[in-house]
């Protein structure tokens, strides 16, 4: 028998309750960015940011002709202790 939890007054199943997602970094920050809002965030300049991308260090996404870094690049990016090589 599968355990149950109330949630807001609704009963359901364990499973069914989503994970707690970490809270912290980057937080209130928009999923998807263009090279300037990240190098604000990264504290550096956005030449510094194309040159991660070009390094193969932080993965960007393109949207037609532009280039985006979602937050999760981001999060992966200073995870990795990318954020002392800036």
């Amino acid at each position: 028998m599968a355990e149950t939890s109330m949630l807001g007054g609704k009963v359901v199943y364990l499973t069914e309750v989503p994970p707690e997602r970490p809270t912290g970094l980057f937080d209130g920050e928009p999923d998807v960015m263009d090279v300037k809002h990240a190098a604000r965030l990264l504290d550096c300049d956005p030449k510094t940011v194309r040159r991660l991308i070009d390094r193969g260090l932080l993965e960007r996404i393109k949207v037609g002709t532009r280039v985006r870094i979602t937050k999760l690049a981001l999060i992966d990016f200073v995870s990795r202790g990318g954020s002392e090589r800036l």
